[in-house]
């Protein structure tokens, strides 16, 4: 299988459980990892046939940006749902890190990996 990244990927958010916390906007790094068939695209050298990256960057922040959340797991969720309905992929990984969500800790987050299910149809990139 083949892989598409985005790394790094910075956000601002209101997250979190605590009453602060939801009132003030923390930084998020989103990396993403795409799981796909690339030689379509390698093959004709055609953006369609590939995940756009771009896209994908304005998708994630924008739902990011308009989220209200306690809990990095259901934003982790989210992410996930919106890549694959909405982009060809069979499977994502979505880690997201919220820096010093804890004292002294410069890395604090979740990862998750969801897969398509064979069932489930998605609308293309």
């Amino acid at each position: 299988m083949d892989t598409v990244f985005l790394h790094g990927l910075k956000c601002k958010a209101i997250i979190g459980a605590r009453d602060w916390e939801k009132r003030v906007r923390r930084d998020l790094v989103i990396d993403l990892d795409m799981g796909l068939d690339l030689r379509p695209a390698a093959q004709s050298d055609d953006l369609e046939k590939t995940v756009n990256y771009s896209e994908v960057c304005r998708r994630v922040t924008a739902l990011v940006e308009a989220s209200r959340l306690d809990l990095l797991e259901t934003l982790a969720e989210q992410i996930a749902d919106l890549l694959l309905t909405t982009f060809p992929l069979q499977w994502c990984r979505v880690r997201i890190n919220k820096p010093y969500a804890v004292s002294g800790v410069p890395q604090v987050g979740v990862l998750v990996e969801r897969r398509h299910s064979a069932e489930a149809s998605h609308s293309g990139a």
